[in-house]
């Protein structure tokens, strides 16, 4: 089995370089190639060739993308992955019904990056159902979705390579988080009161907890322990997540919170604490509803039901809480997942821009806490 290793003559030097090792055969009149990359010895490169050929004759290489349509394989394939591996799979069923809608009749081999590319520039001039400009953040997450989707399919042999790779994500502005004052709140709590009954607590126990919205929607009486005052989360979006298997403490106002609706839960017969007046549990779609409704009463803009969790982290952070905690509160694994939801007061950098300023009057910085100058 014939191997070879790429060679060139350095213009400037005039010697021989090599590069990396490919193979090149031929079954039944048709010739294959392909560079194998990774390869670094001759031995691996020849293993990579005896694997093609196998693939050749079980009618897999180069074949297996341009049989398998692309919507058949997200539905047998991929969105069976995402529900074993990952729980929030309703992210993805959204995502995998926009691409199957635009992909749909294609194969994965018919799917280019100048398909990609296509795909990129018309979903972008699309309009959302509120009939507003579609973001460049939103057509991103789609991109990287249909990523997964392709890399999934590398693996299984169906494509020889994943064409998002060679396609460039839209320049997107950061998400302007916002934080939530102490008058916005009681604003919206009120805007709360004048729409469902589970509105207002649940908007502030996410304040209280920093419990995501399908947590919150999953909450049941069963997963808390009154006696032991812990509170534990039902379907977190991460399997390792040791709130579900340790839970969380919970702090005298959740507590109380948690007892008034657990009450209520048991009067009227629900299993969840938040449901629908006929006992079915409640769907994002109508938090999300519920929740601008009392954003508009409140009259905010630019706050979602998300940013209520990052406030949570921020108020947290204000606090000089430390980071592991707060993580493990919020339910990260690490520290730099936590980063992104502690966003600092304005009047908490400029407090610490005047501490910056002054000059020390010892020969120690000034620049410690206040509880470590009176320790020490």
């Amino acid at each position: 089995m014939p191997v070879y290793k790429r060679k060139w003559k350095d213009k400037k030097t005039g010697k021989v370089r090599f590069g990396s090792y490919y193979f090149k055969f031929d079954v039944d009149g048709v010739i294959y190639k392909e560079t194998v990359k990774t390869a670094r010895t001759k031995k691996q490169a020849e293993e990579a060739e005896r694997q093609a050929i196998q693939a050749v004759h079980e009618g897999a290489y180069g074949f297996k993308g341009k049989k398998q349509l692309f919507s058949a394989f997200v539905h047998e394939v991929y969105l069976p992955h995402v529900e074993q591996h990952n729980r929030d799979f309703y992210h993805y069923q959204v995502h995998a019904k926009v691409l199957c809608d635009y992909f749909s009749g294609r194969t994965l081999g018919q799917i280019s990056p100048l398909a990609v590319e296509s795909f990129k520039r018309t979903y972008l001039k699309t309009e959302t159902r509120l009939k507003t400009q579609r973001k460049p953040r939103t057509v991103n997450s789609l991109l990287t979705t249909l990523s997964g989707i392709l890399t999934l399919a590398v693996r299984h042999k169906f494509i020889r390579e994943n064409p998002c790779s060679k396609v460039k994500r839209l320049e997107a502005e950061e998400y302007p988080y916002r934080r939530l004052s102490s008058d916005e709140e009681e604003r919206l709590l009120i805007g709360a009161e004048a729409d469902s009954y589970w509105v207002k607590p649940m908007i502030r126990l996410a304040l209280w907890t920093g419990f995501r919205q399908r947590e919150l929607i999953a909450l049941q009486e069963s997963a808390i322990d009154f006696p032991r005052n812990r509170v534990f989360v039902v379907n977190p979006k991460w399997k390792r997540d040791k709130r579900k298997t340790e839970g969380n403490p919970m702090g005298r106002e959740v507590r109380e919170l948690l007892l008034e609706l657990c009450q209520e839960a048991r009067t009227a017969g629900r299993q969840c604490l938040f449901a629908q007046k006929n006992g079915q549990m409640l769907a994002r779609h109508m938090v999300d509803g519920a929740f601008r409704r009392a954003c508009r009463s409140a009259e905010m803009t630019g706050f979602r039901f998300h940013d209520l969790r990052h406030e949570y982290g921020s108020r947290l952070g204000d606090a000089d809480v430390n980071l592991k905690k707060i993580a493990r509160l919020m339910g990260h694994s690490t520290t730099r997942q936590t980063e992104q939801y502690v966003h600092p007061e304005e009047s908490g950098l400029l407090a610490a821009t005047e501490i910056a300023s002054r000059k020390p009057t010892t020969g120690r910085t000034t620049i410690v806490p206040e509880r470590m100058r009176e320790a020490g």
